[in-house]
């Protein structure tokens, strides 16, 4: 059996909400469901420079048709010592 060497850079990770407002969602309202939504393919780490912070908006519309406007902000951040540790060095 072979087994292939995997790099922290190649892991997925599970997008998560940092903040919310109002910070109390309208009953019904299933807040899990948005992080994947936003984020189908998960959350990555590089070790490119980091990008300019970026932002799309969008509105949910449930079955009685009341609406939820959402404005999602992505950014880069960096990496805890521990993990950059475990990053590939970058040749310049």
């Amino acid at each position: 059996m072979m087994f292939k060497k995997c790099s922290v850079l190649d892991t997925v990770f599970k997008p998560q909400i940092l903040d919310v407002y109002p910070p109390q969602p309208r009953a019904g309202f299933r807040m899990p469901a948005i992080a994947p939504f936003c984020f189908p393919s998960g959350i990555k780490l590089h070790s490119e420079t980091p990008s300019m912070p970026k932002s799309f908006s969008f509105i949910l519309t449930d079955i009685d048709g009341n609406r939820t406007f959402t404005t999602v902000l992505y950014f880069d951040e960096e990496a805890p010592q521990f993990l950059r540790q475990m990053l590939p060095k970058i040749r310049p």
